[in-house]
């Protein structure tokens, strides 16, 4: 059946497409009122756009996972279940969107890699959504156990979330449609577009795993190639396309010097600006790396962001433009320099940073905040100093993103949990006392690590906040 769609839907002024980034994802929580602050949302608003204009998924309960609420009921593991229960409810029985529309201006899906954009493999996805029963998505201990044909719970998410996001009515007509093909069928003015972090970078910032290599760089920029291709074929009526960049792994919060004494005493890395040694402060598993493999990643990086934008640029010509994240975030790299002006943000009365987010034992900030709890996926602060920098390359640098404004609507920079950083640091400790190291080396690395650590005075008392 041929994709469509009505006349009304032709020409919008703004679209979006891509994975969790532009999504709009938080703390691992996928939901409306955090879509509500994703960058091309905030782009959207700064340009006068209402949100009939740019429209964004609008489920009634979080996609199962609500990482945020769940950390502020510990230890009440039945009020967690309870909450699981009636997202479980809702997104079990095949939801579609209240609004009534056919599509939307945002169809950016968490998980999505570059091949998604192009190549969702809808057959896979949706057994694998169906697989997720109400049974096993409704408590903590069904979620454990919930079998999912070739994969695990991501892998349902992710076909729950695309077939939401992507056909939020449900209609035949867009039954199987691909991201790209909205885009070509639709023609916006102008078109953004942030893929590229589940390719390794992922991995790499909250798994610890320094996986990027030269082979895998090249097969990255082969599925650019082939992306740049199906954006060749949308029409005249796209004046522009703004692609990111992808950060580096070490601007990611979640990997930080360890042991944590370290930022604590305010040390600096060494000359070539890397520390000794890294690890996730969250993760499924318990990683490290050593400041050498962590520069190689970046490096590895580095080529992935010069090898799309040059592919980009030799397929679309004028109309694409490249936003450098990267070198963004070097200059708001407060986790490897000492507090300044100039590598924060201020807002709501602190420095936001790329410090691993923290509080104070019964709340209150203490550091971080450009990411949630998951330390990868950017707080409303942090969203709109990406849509800052989209604003740019559209041309309309004059257009403010009001950071004391993200600030107030952060409710988790502006509340965050008082046991937050105490229960950070015990997953940490049991993901590292059960870790399987990779090999000798991995394993002395840990060891030594988790010596050091527990000889460390005072290590979750740092000397002052960031203000």
């Amino acid at each position: 059946m041929a994709v469509d769609l009505p006349a009304s839907y032709k020409n919008p002024p703004l679209m979006a497409i891509g994975d969790s980034m532009y999504q709009g994802v938080r703390s691992l929580t996928m939901s409306a009122p955090l879509f509500r602050f994703s960058p091309p949302a905030q782009v959207a608003r700064a340009l006068g756009l209402d949100e009939k204009a740019f429209s964004y998924p609008d489920p009634l309960r979080p996609l199962i996972i609500d990482m945020e609420p769940f950390i502020r009921l510990l230890p009440d593991l039945g009020a967690i279940d309870q909450l699981l229960s009636l997202n479980a409810r809702y997104w079990t029985r095949r939801p579609s969107s209240g609004s009534g529309r056919l599509a939307f201006e945002n169809v950016s899906v968490a998980s999505m890699d570059i091949g998604d954009l192009y190549a969702f493999d809808w057959e896979r996805r949706s057994r694998q959504a169906d697989a997720l029963k109400y049974k096993d998505a409704s408590s903590i201990k069904g979620l454990s156990k919930a079998q999912i044909p070739d994969g695990g719970l991501a892998d349902a998410l992710l076909g729950l979330n695309a077939r939401f996001t992507l056909n939020p009515s449900g209609s035949d007509a867009l039954e199987g449609v691909q991201p790209v093909e909205l885009v070509k069928l639709r023609e916006p003015e102008i078109l953004l577009l942030n893929i590229g972090s589940n390719e390794g970078l992922f991995d790499a910032g909250f798994e610890g795993n320094p996986n990027l290599t030269d082979q895998r760089v090249a097969e990255i920029g082969k599925r650019y190639e082939i992306l740049a291709d199906h954006l060749k074929e949308v029409g005249p009526g796209t004046r522009k396309i703004i692609v990111n960049g992808l950060v580096l792994p070490s601007q990611v919060p979640n990997l930080m010097p360890a042991p944590e004494s370290i930022s604590y005493s305010g040390h600096l890395p060494g000359p070539d600006g890397y520390f000794d040694n890294y690890e996730n402060r969250m993760g499924f598993g318990y990683g490290t790396m050593t400041g050498q493999e962590l520069k190689w990643q970046d490096e590895r990086v580095a080529a992935i962001n010069a090898n799309m934008a040059e592919t980009m640029r030799q397929r679309l010509g004028d109309r694409v433009e490249i936003v450098d994240l990267a070198e963004q975030m070097r200059h708001l790299n407060r986790k490897h320099q000492r507090l300044s002006d100039d590598n924060v943000i201020k807002a709501g009365g602190v420095s936001i940073s790329n410090m691993m987010l923290e509080s104070y034992l019964g709340g209150g900030f203490r550091w971080g905040g450009f990411c949630g709890l998951d330390g990868m996926h950017p707080s409303v602060v942090g969203y709109g100093r990406i849509a800052k920098e989209v604003l740019k390359k559209i041309g309309r640098g004059g257009e403010k993103v009001d950071y004391e404004a993200c600030f107030r609507s952060d409710s988790l920079l502006t509340d965050l949990p008082g046991l937050w950083t105490e229960i950070m640091f015990l997953y940490r400790d049991y993901r590292r006392a059960t870790a399987k190291p990779k090999d000798a080396q991995e394993k002395a690395r840990i060891d030594t690590l988790a010596a050091v650590a527990g000889t460390a005075p005072g290590r979750r008392v740092p000397p002052a906040p960031d203000r």
